[in-house]
This record gives structure tokens, sequence and C-alpha cells, in this order.
């Protein structure tokens, strides 16, 4: 990607202008010196200048330095710069709305005095009017966090053993890595694993599932209806997790198994399937070396996130795999 040449670049500053905003721009910090004395000078004529205004929007992010290629990174947080520069905003305007662009999630101290945030990530080409589109409203937002936003750093279990040494790094996390983890231990975060806000409101209703009990040899389908109760057309990613309620085998709570993105005008609804094959119900057993399922019950979870469990219900799957199952 780094090789990549965008035909066209905008800024969420050129993109206002030609969308026919009136604003005034002041640059609140300054990327290339971090020094407190001159980015204090800048924050205070930014913080002056949003006194006067109704609306205050701040692009904020991560710069080169804070993240690229070769190198990993050491903290989670954005540039001292640019969490003072939104506290102070917040403080004497209550309409501070925020846009980050960064690569990887971020913790935001200051998200409980904010209107509003916008996640860009690394837009790439165009993504200042993509930007602006979505914040006039003529483009309604529907991407979801493909990961979870930890409060702190020190909140993510690989931390413990990440970086690790210099020819060797454990992954003793296991299989509790992002929102498996997280969810299991029910620790709090900032953004849950597949978290996002839309112009517009879904209802799930109607979850049905094909059998009540089946085989791992056989398919089980779930469908639901999701309808959009809002005045604004829009696209929702449903999500389905599932979940071994009482396995022998050391397991999270939840995993995601299936999702589907579609798109409803307003007042419309849609019925929507997933299927669920051995592979969505099963884990991989080391006495032989190949997938196998335990037979119980699994919990079929569809939500608007990880966190945003809106139906469940539950299916009896048997196994028939003779291999031994060895209790962790």
């Amino acid at each position: 990607s780094s090789f990549i040449n965008c035909t066209k670049i905008s800024t969420v500053e050129q993109s206002l202008r030609d969308a026919g905003i009136e604003y005034e721009f002041t640059s609140g910090y300054d990327l290339s010196d971090e020094s407190e004395k001159k980015n204090a000078k800048l924050r205070k004529n930014a913080v002056e200048l949003a006194k006067h205004y109704d609306t205050v929007l701040v692009v904020a992010g991560l710069p080169n330095k804070y993240e690229a290629e070769g190198f990993d990174r050491k903290h989670i947080n954005m540039p001292k710069s640019h969490d003072l520069l939104i506290k102070e905003l917040t403080q004497v305007n209550k309409n501070v709305n925020v846009v980050l662009t960064m690569g990887a999630s971020v913790e935001m101290p200051w998200i409980d005095d904010v209107r509003s945030v916008l996640c860009m990530y690394l837009g790439g080409q165009t993504s200042g009017d993509a930007c602006v589109d979505l914040l006039l409203g003529k483009a309604n937002p529907c991407g979801k966090t493909a990961e979870t936003f930890a409060l702190k750093l020190q909140d993510v279990p690989s931390t413990q053993n990440f970086p690790g040494t210099r020819f060797n790094v454990e992954y003793r996390e296991g299989l509790y890595v992002g929102y498996r983890y997280f969810n299991t231990v029910n620790a709090p975060v900032l953004f849950p694993f597949g978290h996002g806000l839309s112009y517009t409101n879904f209802e799930y209703s109607n979850l049905t599932l094909s059998s009540k009990k089946i085989t791992d040899k056989e398919i089980l389908t779930a469908t639901l209806d999701v309808e959009n109760v809002g005045d604004t057309d829009g696209k929702e990613i449903v999500q389905l997790y599932v979940n071994d309620v009482q396995s022998s085998v050391y397991m999270p709570s939840q995993q995601l198994k299936g999702f589907e993105k579609i798109f409803l005008k307003a007042g419309e609804k849609k019925r929507i399937t997933f299927s669920l094959d051995k592979r969505s119900f099963a884990f991989y057993n080391t006495a032989c070396s190949d997938w196998q399922v335990e037979s119980g019950d699994f919990k079929i979870l569809i939500g608007a996130s990880s966190r945003d469990i809106r139906l469940e219900d539950t299916v009896y799957v048997e196994s028939t795999d003779a291999a031994e199952i060895i209790p962790t």
C-alpha cells in the first residue's frame, strides 16, 4: 500500500469549503513540533475561537511517528497536544465533535464531554469528501468496530507477554484475543467489538431456528427480521455469535460465527438467514488433531455488536465423533 498513490486527495477543511459550509479554521496543534510552549499558544487561540461558535469540529488522531509499519506501538495514547486541545475546547463549548484518523484504537479520556466521535481510520482517496458527507448527513454511517477499544492498554491481556524477548514471543492469551477475552471476563471497555452508530435505528425480531436439535453433520439455519424503524435510509451489520453453554473445554463466552450487511430504506423490513455448519460449534481437539463438537446446548446470539445482543435461542448439537475429549 505504501507504493499506491491516490489520484485525488481531499481534506476535511477543503471538503467543507466545497460543500458551501462557512467556517473559521485554526490549527490547535502542530504535528511537526510537539513542544508544549508552541502547542499551548495554538491551543489557546483555538479555545478563544471556539467560544464564539455553536459548533466545533476537531480533527485529531495518530501521526506517522505514533504508528507505522516496521515498529510496534508502546501505548494507545494520542499525542498529548490532541487530548489537551479536545479537553480545553469542551470546557468552553458544549457542542464539540471529534473526527479521528488513525489505524488502530486509542484512549479517549474526553469521551464523556464531546457531542460525537466519527472514526474515519485511514480513509485513503477522497476521504475528506466522505467524512464531510457523513458529518452533513448526506451519507449514513454503517461501519462497525473490527476490534475492541480498551479503556487503557493495561486492560489488554497480551500486554503481559508482549513484545517478548529478541527471538521469542509467547501468545499466552490463547483463544482470549479481543472481544473473546473482554466479554468472557465481562471487563469494561470503551467500545465493544462490532459497535457502530447510525442516523437511523434498527429493530430485530422473529428469530427462528430450523431445528432445536441437530447432529454435527447437519446444517442449522437461523432466520430473523430486521426493520429500519427510523426516517433515514441506512445499512446495518447483523452479527451472529455462538455460546457453548456447558463446555468441558475452556472456551470464550461467545464467538462470532457470521454477519450480514443489509441496506434498508426507512420503514423497510427484510428477513435474513445464517447457515451454521459443524465448524460453527466445534473446537480444535488436540487429542485427535481435528475439529470436534462436544454434544450439548449452544446459544445462538444475534446482536448489533458483541455486547448489544438483541435476540437469542438455543439448539442442541449432538456429536457424531467418538474421539476423546480432554477437559481443560
